[in-house]
């Protein structure tokens, strides 16, 4: 298993189904990234939907360098379908409290830079007190110089903010 493609999954969890696997797309690359979290889904979700806010990453590249909230901010509207996360990112799917599906708006400047993104976020439970955030990346890069470079540069770039989301989260879905 290649670190880039699979960090974090434990054995056998990349076979799970996901949410994201129900969209049609000819996808060409297929990322996972797994954590175990010391707190029960519904902790977890509340810090998932927040990504309405911000990409929960490294705020100095990817939020124009404001910090992403470290508290739950109660006074956000319902989640819903067509809403904005990560700035690039559509909510396509939800099943309040164990998965989020997103993906990169079509036309836009995300779309345009990144290719097609489809991914979910699952979460499962592992006991009365831990889970498992798993996440599923679909990719389809575009075509040209950029596609190309893209291909080559994206899985990396990707396992880096991916690695810092989720091990972020897992700090502060534990400290609630």
């Amino acid at each position: 298993m290649l670190i880039h493609t699979f960090w974090g999954m434990l054995p056998g969890e990349e076979s799970f189904p996901f949410p994201c696997d129900k969209f049609s797309g000819n996808f060409d690359g297929t990322y996972f990234r797994g954590i175990t979290i010391d707190a029960k889904p519904d902790v977890i979700f509340q810090w998932l939907i927040q990504m309405r806010l911000a990409p929960y990453s490294y705020d100095w590249i990817n939020n124009l360098g404001r910090a992403s909230p470290r508290r739950i901010l109660n006074d956000q509207p319902d989640l819903q379908i067509g809403q904005t996360m990560m700035h690039i990112f559509d909510v396509v799917q939800f099943n309040i409290p164990y998965d989020l599906t997103l993906r990169v708006k079509p036309r836009s400047f995300g779309q345009l830079l990144f290719g097609d993104i489809l991914l979910s976020y699952q979460i499962v439970p592992v006991d009365n007190h831990s889970s498992r955030l798993l996440v599923k990346i679909k990719r389809k890069f575009n075509r040209g110089p950029l596609g190309v470079f893209m291909r080559h540069f994206l899985p990396w770039a990707n396992l880096i903010m991916h690695r810092k989301q989720l091990m972020l989260f897992k700090e502060l879905s534990e400290n609630k």
